[in-house]
């Protein structure tokens, strides 16, 4: 009587967990910024004066860089001038310009109000006007600055060359227990992939390190 044949056994191996990081220098850009302050707009016409949110002045005298202009961030109203003293307004701005160029430093010494942005309008009877002038400068202008945003790009690049050598590792692993326990591959190895990052798309910084643990998993039988 023939003896039967064995019953192939079917076995699923495991690698161990490969784990690899590495560490990249990110290539986003962050964009230039623009100075903000105040400024007091006085009138000194005969006549009333409105100027709407996001009337855009530009600088004509003073210290400040001629031509550097700046944006009102709300409406003004000033009533007109009675002769009983100049109606003024404190008022928020935004510096039209992006950039360090926007930053305007006290340059008249310790007096209270600093007029280094005076932006004169002329108009009404024999000439008489109404005048901008900033208070303690601008400031919070920033150049772009290359090679300090977080692209997901610089975190896809690195996390893909991780799960080639993490898969070949793992892959390793398995043909190493087939030989130790005399068995044959019946199945590709399919393998997955955890990814962690120390910081996100979109986040300031020079470098993002990328963490990638790769396990495969594949049949065997004897």
């Amino acid at each position: 009587m023939p003896t039967p044949t064995p019953t192939p056994v079917v076995r699923l191996i495991t690698s161990q967990p490969q784990t690899q990081s590495q560490t990249v220098h990110v290539t986003g850009t962050a964009p230039a910024t623009q100075a903000t302050g105040t400024i007091i707009i006085t009138n000194m016409r005969y006549t009333s004066l409105h100027l709407d949110a996001e009337t855009q002045l530009s600088n004509g005298a003073g210290c400040a860089t001629t031509g550097l202009q700046i944006r009102l961030d709300s409406a003004v109203d000033l009533a007109a001038n009675s002769g009983q003293g100049w109606p003024r307004a404190t008022v928020s701005i935004h510096v039209t310009q992006p950039g360090t160029a926007g930053n305007v430093q006290d340059c008249s010494g310790n007096t209270a109000f600093i007029y280094c942005f005076p932006d004169r309008f002329t108009g009404g009877p024999e000439g008489v006007q109404w005048n901008a002038y900033d208070i303690n400068g601008f400031t919070g202008g920033t150049d772009a600055q290359p090679n300090t945003i977080v692209q997901q790009s610089d975190i896809d690049t690195a996390a893909n060359s991780l799960e080639a050598t993490t898969k070949q590792s793992a892959i390793a692993d398995i043909k190493r227990q087939l030989r130790d326990k005399h068995l044959h591959l019946i199945s590709d190895p399919q393998c997955s992939f955890h990814v962690t990052k120390n910081h996100v798309a979109g986040a300031h910084t020079s470098t993002v390190t990328v963490n990638v643990q790769t396990t495969c998993k594949a049949k065997a039988s004897t």
